[in-house]
């Protein structure tokens, strides 16, 4: 029993690290950690308290891991999808957009993609306390 529990814990991270990749700006990603937290301890408290505990902590851990790992992408993705949405598919690339997106070989005058100019300057302005202020508008 706990050794089929712990590898469904193992599988319950793996899953949470490659779905938190994507998600991970989401406001969804916290309340199903700290459920699948709270599950975990559950689970495993009658058999072993504190295995139940270490495996919740450990759970949240993952998640914090997460957030370490793939907030910063998903939320320029989405700052990138909320420039495709104005409507404005290409743009000119300006003397600032060449100097910042230089790594990408963007030259000035260069037709690019509104989507990728917003995604790629939002990894050079990334400001995380301020990203999460953002998504998380609760946080103040």
């Amino acid at each position: 029993m706990k050794i089929a529990g712990i590898v469904l814990v193992v599988i319950i991270w793996i899953l949470m690290f490659f779905v938190g990749y994507f998600f991970a700006s989401s406001i969804y990603l916290p309340i199903v950690s700290i459920i699948l937290s709270i599950g975990t301890f559950y689970f495993f408290r009658k058999s072993s308290r504190k295995l139940a505990i270490v495996l919740s902590i450990l759970t949240l851990f993952v998640f914090f891991g997460v957030i370490v790992t793939g907030f910063e992408e998903d939320y320029c993705w989405g700052k990138g999808e909320e420039a495709e949405r104005t409507g404005l598919k290409m743009v000119i690339a300006t003397k600032e957009d060449a100097e910042d997106l230089k790594g990408f070989e963007v030259k000035e005058g260069a037709q690019i993609g509104a989507g990728f100019r917003s995604h790629m300057l939002c990894h050079n302005t990334f400001n995380f306390p301020e990203a999460l202020r953002e998504n998380y508008s609760f946080i103040k």
